[in-house]
């Protein structure tokens, strides 16, 4: 069932979050620690827990924000206490934590990934591609120039803040009866769209992908970095593209 929080639970769980200083000593030595050694994570123990609970603290405290910036109304499809457990799961077993932000007017969601071996962090969402005529026959051609369309309209919306996070967008193309996608760079739409031809699309997600590098074990510095790129994807990408989410 999706958990919808209001505006005054939000802002309990943000002040909560920012006095335990958002990301704490164990959150450090867990980023640390799963980059060093791949199976530190496998130790499912208090400090895991408690990196957990931090990023659980940080979604709330990121829906709120866009919240009050934006006027967006965000849930989430699981209690804290699931988020938890998922996450700890995730980490456990994958060294990753996820999000997924759900929106009240899209039926897309936000998914984030943030890989603590890689120190990368990806945020997703699934376009809808809008249907292609039978008697077409190149449509995975107008499809991707659909999506290439939508992409250039959002670039004119505000060029500036697009042509900064341009070069870690890509799109990645899921393919029927194919077990592999295809990803490729925006900046090379080019290439990847003479890639696709011939393929039957079953939907593209527009991804931002970032290497976080150090910064996933500097506790202030992560939280307003996270923050940041969360904030442009949904301002310069979801936003733009709400009529097709």
């Amino acid at each position: 069932m999706m958990k919808s929080l209001d505006i005054n639970t939000m802002k309990g769980l943000a002040n909560k979050a920012e006095i335990l200083d958002l990301m704490s000593d164990e959150w450090v030595e867990v980023a640390e620690g799963i980059f060093d050694d791949e199976n530190f994570s496998k130790q499912n123990n208090s400090k895991i827990t408690k990196a957990v609970e931090n990023w659980i603290q940080l979604e709330q405290r990121i829906a709120l924000k866009i919240s009050e910036e934006f006027g967006e109304k965000i849930s989430f499809n699981k209690s804290e206490d699931e988020r938890i457990e998922r996450g700890i799961k995730e980490l456990t077993e994958n060294s990753r934590l996820l999000s997924e932000f759900n929106f009240s007017n899209m039926s897309s969601s936000l998914n984030t990934s943030l890989d603590l071996q890689s120190r990368r962090l990806f945020c997703n969402v699934e376009l809808t591609l809008p249907p292609i005529p039978k008697s077409e026959s190149n449509d995975t051609e107008l499809q991707l120039n659909f999506v290439k369309e939508q992409l250039d309209v959002c670039k004119q919306n505000d060029k500036a803040a697009f042509t900064k996070i341009e070069p870690n967008l890509y799109l990645i193309i899921k393919r029927k009866r194919e077990q592999t996608n295809l990803t490729g760079r925006l900046i090379d739409f080019g290439q990847l769209l003479e890639e696709s031809l011939g393929s039957e699309i079953s939907s593209v997600q527009i991804s931002y992908q970032v290497d976080l590098g150090i910064i996933t074990t500097k506790s202030k510095i992560f939280v307003s970095e996270y923050e940041e790129y969360i904030r442009n994807f949904y301002k310069n990408i979801i936003r733009c593209l709400e009529s097709y989410l």
